[in-house]
């Protein structure tokens, strides 16, 4: 196989069911990813042996890159905050604007013991990256999903992080808690804030191959989470505990203003690396 060649092949293809430039990022990306190739060694177009299963792999892959399957999951991992996460349909892919909410999280509680949790942590990448960055902190992660503990457990152990994983349901938890009184210095969460009517507008390879309960919400609930976010605050975070979230951009307002209703102060709008209100932040006195 000649690596130039089959990526103009690949993204040829890819074009069929994806706009040409993301084709051609697609095509560039499982070649890289799954050959260890650089951009110099796909231009000198060397021919590149393979073996037998090795072509029987690369064809399975191209089918399920034709039927929208995540290239993220093709090739079995993501970068996140320069760590490589293993993702699976169990896990939601890691975005890059999630990133700064581990920069807002990794600011509020650098320099400090502090006690952290991470609400629905999917792979694992906030709570990881967080524990990778704030080598003295106590990080404790949840999920409802035993597949996205498995893999979040995976990560945990292949990138050396200490992080506490934990089977918890939030809703259950805002009502029932079992933490500890006042036994954190923050919550960090990245939960569900599409509304389901969205879903018929987005991307095939999001709503078929990503975990719904991690990405959707009730049209008429759209705060859901986030007030479960803010009773289990009430009982678990310290007096000056942060609470810090990703919201979906046409709701960062009334999350704000939801935080500030249920007695948070200090609360802000962050801007995430696109330039769009990302992020939440809110302290419990």
């Amino acid at each position: 196989m000649k690596p130039r060649d089959f990526q103009i092949d690949l993204q040829k293809k890819l074009s069929d069911v994806y706009e040409v430039q993301e084709a051609g990022a697609i095509a560039a990306r499982y070649l890289t990813d799954c050959f260890g190739l650089s951009t110099t060694q796909l231009l000198l177009n060397e021919e590149l042996p393979l073996t037998t299963e090795e072509e029987a792999k690369i064809d399975s892959d191209v089918k399920q890159l034709l039927a929208h399957v995540p290239v993220q999951q093709v090739v079995g991992f993501e970068l996140f905050c320069g760590h490589r996460f293993k993702v699976t349909a169990d896990t939601l892919i890691p975005r890059p604007e999630t990133e700064d909410l581990v920069r807002l999280a990794t600011e509020k509680c650098c320099g400090a013991l502090s006690n952290i949790l991470d609400v629905g942590t999917g792979s694992g990448c906030i709570a990881i990256s967080l524990a990778k960055a704030l080598p003295l902190a106590h990080v404790t992660a949840w999920d409802i999903s035993e597949g996205a503990l498995q893999v979040a457990q995976e990560n945990a152990a292949s990138l050396g992080a200490r992080v506490d994983f934990l089977l918890r349901d939030l809703l259950k938890e805002a009502e029932t808690p079992t933490l500890a009184p006042q036994s954190l210095d923050a919550i960090v969460s990245n939960p569900p804030y599409i509304p389901e009517e969205e879903a018929q507008t987005m991307e095939a390879q999001v709503v078929n191959y990503e975990p719904h309960s991690a990405l959707f919400v009730p049209n008429d609930n759209p705060l859901l989470f986030y007030h479960a976010l803010a009773r289990l605050g009430w009982h678990a975070l310290r007096p000056s505990g942060s609470l810090l979230v990703e919201t979906h951009t046409d709701f960062t307002a009334a999350v704000a203003t939801l935080f500030e209703s249920m007695g948070y102060t200090s609360v802000r709008v962050i801007n995430d690396c696109f330039d769009l209100p990302r992020f939440v932040e809110a302290v419990w006195e």
